[in-house]
């Protein structure tokens, strides 16, 4: 049989405004600790996704938590203008790609279209606050 590495290439590549980047496959330990994650489902939502999303986006992490992580694809997709929503797909569609395949991670990524506007401002995935609803007016007679 002919090498794998000659005709297989294990990254999840994903573009973004015309912008092409690369989540880079984890370690084989890595990516059999986050198989096993995530095919348990008390522990997969257990699990502080944005700790996983910074490890596989070879980031850094700050011991203050309001402040973005920094380093690896964080910064290369910041560069770019990737929005904060953006990078959040990106990053749980590379979940779903290294720990249960990619045919679930490019239904996740494809999921992103079939939002409604309001379904996206009442996830906040807009970048705005959600608009309040209002309260129907009561007529009194």
């Amino acid at each position: 049989m002919r090498d794998l590495r000659d005709f297989y290439d294990p990254h999840l590549y994903a573009t973004i405004n015309g912008t092409k980047f690369c989540v880079e496959c984890p370690t084989a330990a890595e990516g059999f600790k986050l198989r096993a994650v995530m095919a348990d489902p008390k522990r997969a939502a257990e699990m502080n996704e944005i700790e996983v999303i910074n490890q596989l986006f070879k980031g850094e992490l700050s011991d203050d938590p309001t402040e973005m992580p920094t380093g690896g694809l964080w910064d290369e997709m910041a560069e770019a203008g990737v929005t904060w929503p953006e990078m959040l797909h990106l990053g749980i569609t590379a979940i779903h790609f290294y720990g249960l395949g990619k045919e679930v991670a490019v239904r996740w990524w494809d999921s992103a279209s079939t939002a409604t506007d309001d379904d996206a401002e009442e996830s906040g995935e807009t970048g705005k606050a959600p608009t309040p609803k209002k309260k129907p007016v009561k007529k009194t007679s």
